[in-house]
């Protein structure tokens, strides 16, 4: 983010997100390589499910789910379901 860019960026009071004043948009306030990092941190010794990974992230597990969806679809990770949960593996496992 460049310096102009983050003068534009505020936090909503409502829902107390970054909002981008200039354009109305969320901005991310996470990045894909914190999810892989604590998948590899969870893996092998725990299973890194959806929940796990969010709580470590902090993050809703439905916001953790769409980042880790978009890492499966670029071949960053890996999962397998596992009873109702979906573990989610290190590409190099």
């Amino acid at each position: 983010m460049t310096k102009e860019s983050e003068d534009t960026v505020k936090r909503d009071p409502q829902t107390g997100k970054k909002r981008d004043t200039e354009t109305g948009t969320f901005v991310a306030e996470h990045n894909e390589e914190e999810f892989v990092d604590a998948v590899e941190e969870l893996w092998p010794d725990e299973f890194p499910t959806t929940k796990r990974v969010a709580e470590k992230v902090g993050i809703s597990r439905r916001g953790a789910y769409n980042y880790l969806v978009k890492l499966e679809e670029n071949e960053e990770l890996k999962s397998r379901e596992s009873g109702p949960s979906r573990v989610w593996i290190p590409i190099d496992e």
